[in-house]
């Protein structure tokens, strides 16, 4: 992860020094984006042109620290793979926080993990396509995480 930004109430800068140790900054990422699950990440296209759309944050785990459940057919894949440079936008209207991260994200495709991660909701984004494979289940080989 290369940058964290974090506000409340869009005054009060938490981790803005630069002396801040990663895994303070990380725990404080973590109390904010709390209770905030959908964000929205940004990706650039082969065009240059930016694209953001919703993302369902997944529990925090030794190997990375924000994971995302995802289509690997779907077009977020392919601008991952030609710029893997991201923003998440997480906002909580509420409270009026907001935190932006910006990063390198990784596609991992680890059965095991997608197993750890999936929850049943996450077969609303993929649907069965009823041929017995493709079926949004976590054997689903379209399912790949996608990690900042």
């Amino acid at each position: 992860m290369s940058s964290i930004d974090t506000a409340k109430n869009t005054s009060n800068q938490v981790n803005a020094e630069k002396n801040v140790p990663l895994e303070r900054k990380l725990d404080d990422l973590y109390k904010l984006i709390d209770g905030i699950k959908t964000c929205m990440m940004t990706t650039r296209r082969a065009d240059g042109y930016l694209v953001s759309r919703p993302m369902y944050t997944r529990n925090r785990t030794p190997a990375a620290d924000i994971w995302f459940i995802g289509n690997n057919q779907s077009q977020k894949f392919d601008e991952l793979h030609t710029d893997p440079h991201v923003n998440l936008a997480y906002y909580n209207g509420s409270t009026q926080e907001w935190v932006s991260v910006s990063g390198v994200a990784k596609v991992v495709n680890d059965d095991e993990l997608v197993k750890t991660l999936y929850t049943p909701d996450c077969k609303t984004w993929f649907g069965d396509l009823g041929d017995g494979i493709h079926d949004g289940s976590t054997s689903d080989p379209r399912i790949s995480l996608v990690c900042e």
